[in-house]
């Protein structure tokens, strides 16, 4: 049962999470650090 809602609801759950870590990660990281995980963020 694939229920194209379900996978929404997912993809907004990882997105919440991500923002999380992002923000975790660019409260204790040095500034290079975090510029590489912003790459990160928008490529993937």
């Amino acid at each position: 049962m694939n229920n194209p809602n379900d996978v929404n609801i997912k993809k907004v759950a990882d997105a919440i999470l991500l923002k999380k870590l992002a923000k975790k990660i660019l409260d204790e990281s040095e500034p290079l650090t975090v510029k590489e995980f912003g790459q990160y963020m928008i490529f993937k």
